[in-house]
């Protein structure tokens, strides 16, 4: 096998290396200096800029605020499915497409037919068949040429000429087609002028790694600031699974009243909030598709100096409120000086971000191996969405990195282990064990350090490890009993009970233990590549999602990264080991959100996304490393791969949302 390898990764240097020589020759070098490296970088990144200048010169929105609460509709054979078109709006009438989207569950080629009606006449009509390879596909119809009139009314149409196995959205309110009208984003200038100002910052980040202007040690902290300080400007409130409900806990927490029972506080819905605080949900979030309106911006940076009682969307969880003590601690001070939602949301975010970014640094100062891999994963553009926000999963993902930084120092490191990272690591534990129990299996990694790592051998190294699993327990549950004095358990919507039932689901299972491996297979094939794609980049509430070049681009990253490291256990069954705990724990995902989240005795479990494995990423990763290294890769090649990554990630982000 390493033969193999070396014999496809021999052309592949000699290759680069006479584009090397080359650039540093030619009497290009001055332009080169600015472009990478690697000629194989380079290539991607001419192949990135065809994908994205295109997108950028048509940045399209959709032009009407249509709800999103729809379900599928199975099409049948000739039998029409409609929607009646209000076009009262200007901006509908301005509209360049018109778009449907159709969800195939087939092979088979599918023939439609569209039509447009202006009172009774045709005035649009076309026959087509979907040429992509995606379930879901979204199909647009150009309409420039029509001239809409308020005065009149419209329908459209769909009708299936020869269908297999095919579904359409439609409203769930009146069951019509759903249909988008879509025109030029207001933002497209800017959008445009910002792009180009972050390709003269790529340029100029490239020039500086490639002529070794900046130490190490600080690439990481450069990118970072660079990028994801705008991005926390760029991506709009409550733009994750979840968010909204994030914040408002949050902001719950922070104007919590001394003088009451902090469960009971914490277990009711009504506060005041300032007057235009909903602004900041500007596109409705889970109810109406996203629209960007310069109005409805900057009404949210105004100060009313006036409040409201509002109902919050979702109760405080009690089991992880401290999580949002900072953000809760940091509002509650802005809110002294002003009223204004943006600083308020700001603020909170900034304060995750920190945090974060602080937890990621200390991961990769102390991790004497693998630097590369922790600053690619902490990088994902998925976990950047996690770690600006008000999501608890960004904190996650850092101490996950944290806890693996310390057990590969612990293991690998000649000296004994001191008791300041004892106490970091105790940390790390209880926020794994804290914010989701999941991940508390990656502890047991302790079991593999040697004792003689331990002061007084293998007695400290029982206490250790006990002391923490005993100790995260205590803290865990005495702060969840701290947060529930004097809360009032409601009452469950029994319309929830009847189709996702875990009592009745954990029933099913053990009287039918076999069909849980069926389940696991079928969850498996039909949504591993969903998960795989969703872990990297499928971002906001699952809509945005980055090119499947980009996608792919992190995971070759992590194979070449994995060949380029040398393993450091030195036994075949402590790989294992590992790789089993890594099973325990996506095993325990797929369980909890099978019977928490999936209707009784289903075929494969609903709910899980593909962030939930990323703070397995790393340990798995380590499972594959080879004895030795099979290839090198520089540390410049890869910053300069996430300069680029980077770069592709706020363009999008700007694309996506303006």
């Amino acid at each position: 096998m390493k033969n193999i390898l070396e014999k496809i990764i021999r052309p592949i240097k000699n290759i680069n290396s006479k584009y090397e020589n080359f650039v540093t020759n030619s009497k290009l070098k001055y332009i080169c200096q600015f472009l990478p490296k690697n000629i194989f970088l380079l290539i991607f990144f001419i192949v990135l800029l065809s994908i994205f200048i295109p997108k950028l010169l048509t940045n399209e929105v959709i032009s009407l605020n249509t709800s999103i609460i729809h379900e599928t509709y199975k099409l049948e054979k000739e039998k029409p499915v409609s929607t009646n078109l209000d076009v009262s709006e200007n901006n509908i009438k301005k509209a360049d497409y018109l778009m449907t989207e159709i969800i195939e569950f087939t092979d088979y080629k599918n023939k439609y037919n569209i039509k447009m009606y202006e009172n009774d006449n045709i005035i649009y009509e076309k026959n087509f068949s979907i040429k992509g390879k995606e379930t879901v596909n979204k199909k647009k119809f150009n309409i420039k040429k029509i001239k809409f009139n308020s005065k009149n009314k419209y329908k459209l149409e769909l009708t299936p000429i020869d269908v297999d196995n095919v579904e359409v959205l439609v409203d769930s309110s009146n069951k019509n087609l759903k249909v988008y009208f879509i025109n030029n984003s207001p933002f497209k200038k800017i959008v445009i002028g910002a792009s180009i100002i972050f390709l003269i910052l790529f340029l100029f980040i490239n020039y500086l790694i490639n002529n070794e202007k900046i130490k190490s040690e600080n690439k990481f902290a450069i990118l970072m600031l660079t990028y994801i300080v705008p991005l926390m400007i760029f991506i709009p409130p409550f733009q994750v699974p979840d968010g909204i409900y994030h914040f408002y806990q949050s902001y719950h927490l922070g104007t919590y009243k001394f003088d009451q029972k902090i469960g009971k506080y914490l277990n009711e819905r009504k506060e005041n909030i300032p007057t235009n605080l909903e602004c900041l949900n500007y596109g409705s979030i889970q109810e109406l598709n996203n629209v960007p309106n310069k109005k409805n911006i900057k009404s949210c940076f105004k100060d009313t100096h006036k409040y409201k009682q509002h109902i919050a969307p979702a109760l405080l969880n009690s089991g992880n409120t401290l999580y949002y003590l900072p953000a809760a601690l940091i509002i509650r001070i802005v809110l002294i000086f002003t009223a204004n939602p943006i600083i308020i949301f700001y603020m909170g975010r900034i304060v995750n971000f920190i945090i974060c970014f602080l937890l990621l640094l200390k991961a990769i100062k102390v991790t004497p191996k693998y630097k590369n891999l922790f600053i690619v994963i902490g990088f994902i553009p998925l976990c950047i969405q996690q770690m600006i926000s008000y999501s608890y999963d960004g904190l996650l993902n850092a101490c996950a990195l944290l806890s693996v930084a310390y057990f590969i120092k612990f293991y690998t490191s000649k000296e004994k282990i001191e008791k300041k990272d004892k106490l970091i690591y105790l940390f790390t534990a209880f926020v794994l064990l804290y914010l989701k129990r999941v991940y508390f299996v990656l502890v047991p990694l302790l079991f593999l350090i040697p004792s003689k790592k331990y002061k007084k051998g293998m007695k400290e190294k029982l206490l250790f490890i006990g002391g923490t699993i005993v100790l995260s327990a205590i803290f865990v549950y005495g702060t969840t009993a701290l947060f529930s004095i004097g809360k009032v358990e409601l009452p469950t919507n029994p319309t929830h009970v009847s189709d996702i039932d875990s009592a009745r689901q954990i029933q099913f299972l053990m009287k039918h233990p076999m069909q849980l491996p069926k389940v696991a297979y079928h969850t498996l094939k039909f949504c591993l590549r969903n998960y795989m794609k969703e872990m990297i980049g499928v971002l906001g509430w699952l809509n945005h999602i980055l090119p499947s070049s980009v996608i792919q681009s992190f995971y070759i990253a992590f194979i070449l990264l994995v060949l380029a490291s040398k393993s450091i256990f030195k036994k075949l069954k402590e790989k294992i080991y590992v790789l089993l705990l890594v099973c325990m724990s996506a095993g325990a995902i797929f369980l909890a959100m099978y019977t928490g989240w999936t209707t009784v005795g289903a075929y494969y479990a609903i709910g899980i996304q593909g962030r939930y494995f990323i703070p397995l990423l790393l340990p798995t990763l380590m499972c594959f490393m080879p004895k030795k290294e099979i290839l090198k890769i520089k540390d410049n090649t890869v910053y300069t791969y996430l300069n680029m990554m980077l770069l592709v990630l706020t363009v999008f982000i700007m694309i996506s949302y303006y």
